[in-house]
């Protein structure tokens, strides 16, 4: 027996003899007969009339994905998208319709009245229908001018509520000046944000000027770093050192300020020396926050009579004194230490010196071997 094959060209029957399908389209009868009959042997499952199509989507014409449904069926290109919902096989791939709560098929209007009522700030997670209705800076404003904004009518203030529009991404340094503007314009008391705890990201590296210029304005609002019921504080420390790595004095020095909360160790003071370069702009917010510190009477975590400090210090200056002709060029580091020595023996009631510094400290002592000496 002969082994059959399929020539191209050749018209195609099935066991019953019933054609499937033709090189050619038949010469016999009108154009309208040979369509029908073309019809008709085409393989596969039939296509749905369109106008049974358009009769099934009014079911779901109330919704607002599906208000163009018709009018996508009627066009030209409707019978190509129809055709693509098919398998590989033929078959039909079944269509999942949308299904909308009733939350979500409300205007978008009414949805931001309640999202600005509700003092719920996870309400545009629950859909990404509805975090495109509130995502605007009228409904941002709004919700900010609530939170912070503490009038007579209002006895209490939410930290919660504050804390967590301060974590939001959307709260920009932009959005803070148009709060301001918008404040103005209306004759509102300004914002408070004394029970506000500063989040995370404002308290880390990278610092870019933006990130500054908003940490920076929220201080001046009296935010603060919760120290005992988050880790914010750990971050805040963290973010501390790679500013000074990075030579960012303006970062120390928000960072230095009594709401943050960190106090500068000598430990610290040697890593900004070694590590920092030992920069002016980076060294003086240390120092100060320290002599602060020994004033209100609180004892300092800076050991104003450690002899690594007051070598460094002292070695430093004089190499700059050789270098430059002007005196005073590094006195500023040797000044601030003799002031926070001053103060602390004044505080303690002790008046001692640095060991090897007992004459004075106009020279370094020669038997210094408690610390590093410089590379000359």
């Amino acid at each position: 027996m002969s082994t059959p094959i399929r020539v191209r060209g050749k018209n195609r029957r099935d066991k019953s003899g019933r054609l499937l399908c033709k090189s050619k389209p038949e010469s016999k009868g009108t154009a309208g007969e040979t369509s029908t009959r073309q019809e008709k042997n085409k393989p596969g499952r039939p296509l749905k009339l369109l106008k049974r199509l358009a009769d099934d989507s009014n079911i779901t014409s109330n919704s607002p994905t599906n208000s163009c449904s018709s009018s996508r069926l009627n066009s030209p290109s409707a019978s190509s998208t129809i055709s693509s919902n098919r398998t590989k096989n033929g078959a039909k791939r079944r269509r999942h319709r949308a299904q909308f709560s009733h939350l979500e098929r409300l205007p978008p209007e009414l949805l931001q009245t309640i999202f600005i009522l509700s003092d719920n700030l996870t309400l545009p997670l629950v859909s990404p229908l509805l975090a495109l209705s509130l995502s605007s800076h009228h409904v941002y404003k709004a919700l900010c001018i609530r939170a912070f904004v503490v009038d007579s009518s209002k006895f209490e203030v939410d930290q919660e509520l504050q804390s967590a529009v301060l974590k939001q991404p959307w709260f920009t340094m932009e959005l803070v000046k148009m709060i301001e503007q918008e404040l103005k314009n209306r004759n509102l008391p300004a914002c408070s944000l004394l029970l506000a705890r500063l989040p995370a990201r404002l308290v880390r590296a990278p610092w870019t000027q933006e990130k500054l210029e908003l940490l920076n304005q929220l201080l001046v609002y009296r935010a603060q770093v919760d120290w005992i019921n988050t880790t914010i504080g750990e971050e805040a420390e963290r973010g501390l050192r790679d500013a000074i790595l990075e030579g960012c004095g303006v970062a120390v020095g928000l960072l230095m300020l009594e709401q943050v909360g960190i106090r500068p160790s000598t430990e610290l003071l040697k890593f900004a020396m070694f590590q920092g370069g030992c920069r002016e702009e980076i060294m003086r917010p240390l120092l100060v926050r320290g002599l602060m510190d020994e004033r209100v009477g609180r004892p300092s975590r800076i050991d104003w009579e450690d002899a690594v400090i007051w070598h460094f210090a002292l070695q430093l200056r004089g190499r700059e004194e050789s270098a430059s002709d002007d005196d005073n060029s590094c006195s500023w580091l040797v000044e601030m230490l003799k002031q926070g020595l001053r103060t602390h023996c004044e505080v303690s009631g002790e008046h001692r010196t640095p060991e090897g510094y007992e004459d004075g400290f106009e020279s370094v002592p020669s038997d210094c071997s408690t610390c590093t000496p410089l590379s000359a």
